[in-house]
């Protein structure tokens, strides 16, 4: 049986312990067009629990007007969305 986060858990900044403490959060993520793919890059990192609040705000995508086509801009802020809270999780103590 292959383990599916090796690869992250030979990055320094991830690690075993890392990949722990990413396998035991729960991530709030806001409701909106990029929470499905958000999700769905959160599930493939390894989160324990996801949960889509549709009481969160969303979140100001800083780069959003670098992206000329709709759907581009719903990837890249799915993938900020989901890079967020991994840095959040792993800057937890």
């Amino acid at each position: 049986m292959t383990d599916l986060y090796s690869r992250q858990k030979k990055l320094r900044e991830i690690g075993e312990v890392g990949q722990l403490k990413i396998a035991r959060a729960t991530v709030l993520i806001p409701a909106g067009p990029e929470s499905e793919m958000a999700t769905e890059y959160l599930r493939r990192s390894g989160i324990g629990s996801i949960a889509v609040d549709p009481h969160i705000a969303p979140l100001d995508f800083l780069h959003a007007d670098q992206f000329q086509f709709e759907l581009c801009r719903t990837f890249a802020a799915s993938a900020w969305i989901a890079t967020q809270n991994v840095v959040r999780i792993l800057e937890s103590k």
